[in-house]
């Protein structure tokens, strides 16, 4: 059962709508704390639609009847499957005359409005739209005198606000969903703990939170709205993916002072003291840490980096093996939850 809904249209620095303390409880922006070493994580990332095209040629038999069904949207946008049917006259039917007396049928029906287009022709071409994409035409009866080729596979879109407005805008917090933005959904269930009374053992209650990240969330901090993004939804160096994976992500620590650099092939880290003095040990670093280095201006673009071995205070080795020179990095420690 969902207990909470956390609507993140606007992100902080350093992943502060969305992190685990050092006391283990899971800290999110609109949502109670609670301890998160049961926790597990469901993300949904955002796909966005991809209209279906459908093709169709027809082997053009006079006085012949071709069977077929056509799957698209009526005017209440659900997905129906109509079949259908069209006799060819008795002499002169030929694979143009087909297809378009079809696409006349398809047009005349009640899903014709949800269409990009259906137009005949040498073949037959039916295009869903984004709203609509999953459309499709389907020789159910094996005809040889019809062949369906998939031009484009329909994909519906995933994360529109529009769709979890329905889903979530009854909830408390729902109704700040942005019905024309698209969100990264994380779901994170806790397990209830389990208290022992004699011989009768007790559940304090399951607990969901879904956590929505706003893809067009505005910056609630100094750095840019892309990291801050980032540093949540990360499939590898994210909160969510590191608490999915059991793991804390300690609050990133923004280094100024000390810029960071990756040598090409070898995936050499380098630290460069411009003043203070930021290294390795003072940071705490060990294997399994990342570096995310920016890029771009106050991290608009960043490339990051798991760190698979310290040799010095100024030196490393990680997974990035993409040349990158030295800037501003955030150091994220990658931890036990505590019990």
């Amino acid at each position: 059962m969902i207990s909470n809904i956390s609507v993140l249209n606007t992100v902080k620095d350093n992943a502060a709508d969305f992190f685990v303390d050092a006391d283990g409880f899971l800290n999110i922006t609109g949502c109670p704390k609670i301890k998160a070493k049961t926790a597990k994580v469901n993300t949904t990332a955002i796909v966005a639609a991809t209209a279906a095209v459908n093709t169709v040629t027809f082997t053009a038999v006079n006085s012949y009847t071709y069977n077929f069904r056509v799957t698209g949207y009526d005017a209440t946008n659900t997905l129906v499957t109509l079949t259908m049917a069209y006799t060819s006259p008795s002499s002169g039917a030929t694979a143009t005359t087909i297809a378009t007396a079809i696409a006349a049928r398809i047009n005349a029906s009640p899903i014709a409005a949800q269409f990009a287009s259906v137009v005949g022709g040498a073949t037959l071409v039916l295009t869903g739209t984004s709203a609509n994409p999953l459309i499709s035409f389907q020789n159910f009866s094996a005809d040889p005198n019809i062949a369906v080729v998939i031009t484009t596979a329909g994909v519906e879109a995933q994360g529109l606000g529009s769709d979890l407005l329905l889903a979530y805008g009854g909830f408390v917090g729902g109704s700040s969903i942005v019905a024309a933005n698209s969100y990264t959904q994380h779901e994170i269930t806790l397990t209830p703990d389990i208290i022992t009374a004699g011989q009768a053992a007790y559940e304090t209650g399951l607990t969901t939170y879904i956590v929505l990240v706003n893809a067009s969330a505005v910056t609630g901090g100094t750095d840019n709205v892309a990291v801050n993004i980032a540093l949540i939804n990360n499939a590898t160096y994210g909160a969510a993916a590191l608490l999915k994976a059991g793991y804390r992500a300690v609050a990133p620590t923004t280094t100024t002072t000390t810029t960071a650099a990756i040598t090409v092939t070898t995936g050499a880290i380098a630290l460069v003291i411009v003043s203070g003095a930021v290294t390795f040990a003072s940071l705490g670093a060990q294997s399994g840490d990342y570096l995310v280095v920016n890029s771009g201006t106050t991290f608009s673009t960043s490339v990051s980096t798991k760190i698979t071995g310290i040799t010095t205070n100024l030196l490393a080795y990680g997974t990035n093996i993409v040349a990158q020179s030295a800037e501003s990095f955030k150091y994220i420690a990658v931890r036990n939850i505590a019990n």
